[in-house]
């Protein structure tokens, strides 16, 4: 007997590694087709490129210690570029490439723990399901692609729930809520028979929530939104002493409590030590990402002057980053609402939303685990805190939802596989009474359909792959390209979306620091789209006034005949800074004078 269950143990272990390695694999191969077929990454990932080159040349202290909100996203581009140019010697998009490698690295790596939590929460086959669809769902898709940090919170954000729905394991229940196959075949009372006698609590080793302390603690170097999870561990380490088989002993309450800290204080004390804001003032600013004394500029970079740029009327010259006569922010409460449900519909690609809202419709009087009751209180505090800030900000996008995600892609696995399962059934029944047999043995109709329809379900989700990543900008790749074919006029480049300068190997500078470099010699190129200079805003006219200036029109991307509707026209001027000078004189402006090497002081990208 000792044998049998020794041998059929290794077999368990056996299939849950290849589970995991089947998830990372599809992941992995996910992630490395976005990346191939992306255009551009996404404007955040040129601000995070900046940051870290910062800290090739300067160090990571000075350069962390300079921002406002966590910037150790930018330190693991710096470390992943770092293993690129080692080995690949270096080459002009290299760049670019380790900010999609740094956030698609830990999205892959997420598929894990999201698996552990759907497991925990609507059982093992939910869990694969759910997984799987985590693996191909669009909006997770783009996050390697984008090269932004959401993924690396996202990594963090899920070990800490999976650490804590360890701790918070219930005795004597199954696998699942429910057994599915009891679900799907309607039996009376199978629910209720399935959770009895399931709210007594056998929590888990107090390590479990040491590693949540960790990764709690990690996530804050990354994004400050993790800080509603820590409340949510807080509020129901209190909240569940009202419940008596919930209860913890006095002791064990601050056992827990000090279990917690500890891993959280363990990671974001040297952290904050590494930043110099040990003061609970400065620490708290520092985790609410409203430090305010960070420079307005990263190290190295020289501090800005009051505006010399005048226009032709008199008025100050605009540097700008964005257009402030364009927003798509929309503030108010009842626009946060409908921004949230149409954003989180997005993330859960519409359908398979639905039937995440079905299965939960379904188990609804079977979710009242503390595990369970944890994601509840999370869910309510995290929502709130989204329609402040929606309401607040007037922006939302879908990836900042992604908790949501990770908490009920499990629940989307449970209700297709039960409705594929009922689907199937009703069809083999069908099919039996035209045969006058049963064709397929009712368990195997069961499982081979509720698999039917996750399958169904991935590969719509992968449709998504046939259109590239932000190819309405395919123009700034095209330019970039044009740029670095340009040996034999050497110079740096002024771009106002900074996307050619992750491509293009030259040395590149935004727009909103033009002032320091449209003066200097070493200018020799610039990019920005033409739908720029259009606006009546103070921004576009500085534009129009300068290019007409010191400018001429050499290339424009996608080239006139290949544009379409939905494209973004690029257009890259050569620029002269003599024209400028002369330019100024004549119009009796005062201007920076030309010196040759200024450009070199500005952070190229």
């Amino acid at each position: 007997m000792d044998g049998r269950t020794d041998r059929a143990s290794a077999a368990q272990r056996r299939r849950f590694w290849l589970t995991l390695a089947g998830l990372i694999g599809l992941s992995a191969a996910v992630q490395v087709v976005m990346i191939c077929r992306a255009s551009v990454p996404a404007p955040d990932a040129v601000h995070f490129v900046e940051l870290a080159q910062q800290m090739d040349r300067l160090g990571v202290g000075p350069v962390l210690r300079s921002q406002r909100e966590p910037a150790m996203f930018a330190a693991w581009v710096w470390v992943v570029h770092g293993a690129i140019r080692w080995a690949s010697g270096g080459f002009a998009a290299a760049w670019a490439v380790s900010a999609q490698v740094a956030a698609a690295v830990p999205l892959v790596l997420a598929a894990v723990p999201v698996y552990g939590i759907s497991c925990r929460l609507f059982g093992r086959m939910a869990g694969l399901a759910g997984a799987m669809l985590f693996c191909v769902l669009p909006e997770v898709c783009r996050l390697g692609a984008l090269g932004i940090g959401d993924s690396t919170h996202l990594l963090f954000f899920g070990l800490a729930l999976w650490a804590m729905l360890r701790y918070w394991r219930a005795e004597g229940l199954p696998a699942s809520p429910v057994p599915l196959e009891a679900v799907a075949s309607g039996q009376p009372g199978a629910a209720q028979r399935a959770v009895a006698d399931g709210a007594a609590c056998d929590r888990g080793s107090p390590w479990w929530l040491v590693l949540a302390g960790v990764a709690a603690g990690a996530a804050l170097t990354v994004r400050c939104e993790i800080l509603v999870l820590v409340a949510a561990v807080g509020v129901s380490l209190v909240g569940f002493q009202w419940w008596r088989r919930w209860r913890h002993p006095p002791k064990g309450l601050l056992v827990a409590s000090v279990a917690f800290l500890v891993g959280f204080v363990a990671i974001y004390v040297p952290y904050l030590a590494v930043l110099r804001s040990l003061h609970p003032v400065q620490a708290t600013a520092r985790a609410m990402g409203r430090y305010g004394g960070a420079s307005e500029d990263p190290p190295g970079r020289p501090a800005r002057q009051a505006n010399r740029w005048r226009l032709p009327d008199g008025g100050p010259m605009s540097f700008d980053p964005k257009d402030p006569t364009r927003s798509i922010r929309r503030r108010g409460w009842l626009s946060a609402a409908q921004v949230f449900g149409m954003k989180l519909a997005d993330l859960f690609g519409y359908g398979i939303g639905l039937f995440a809202l079905g299965a939960v419709w379904r188990l609804r009087r079977q979710l009242v685990r503390p595990g369970d009751r944890l994601c509840h209180i999370y869910l309510a505090l995290y929502t709130a805190a989204v329609l402040i800030h929606t309401a607040r900000e007037g922006y939302l996008e879908a990836r900042h939802l992604l908790p949501w995600l990770v908490i009920g892609v499990g629940a989307a696995g449970w209700g297709l596989l039960a409705f594929g399962g009922w689907a199937a059934r009703g069809l083999a029944g069908w099919t039996a009474r035209r045969a006058g047999r049963m064709i397929v043995p009712a368990p195997a109709v069961n499982r081979w359909g509720g698999w039917a329809a996750v399958l169904l379900a991935g590969f719509a989700c992968l449709a998504d792959l046939a259109w590239p990543l932000n190819a309405c900008f395919t123009g700034h790749r095209q330019a970039a390209r044009w740029l670095a074919a340009q040996s034999e006029l050497p110079g740096a480049v002024l771009d106002t979306r900074g996307w050619t300068g992750l491509y293009s190997g030259r040395r590149t500078v935004r727009y909103s620091h033009g002032e320091s470099i449209l003066a200097s010699s070493d200018l020799a190129f610039v990019v920005l789209e033409a739908n720029e200079l259009k606006p009546s805003s103070r921004r576009a006219r500085t534009l129009r006034t300068l290019l007409a200036a010191a400018a001429q029109l050499t290339a424009t991307f996608p080239p006139p005949g290949q544009q379409t509707g939905a494209c973004r026209v690029v257009e890259v001027y050569r620029w002269y800074p003599e024209r400028l000078a002369r330019w100024a004189a004549g119009a009796g402006l005062a201007l920076p004078a030309i010196r040759v090497g200024q450009a070199s002081e500005v952070a190229p990208y």
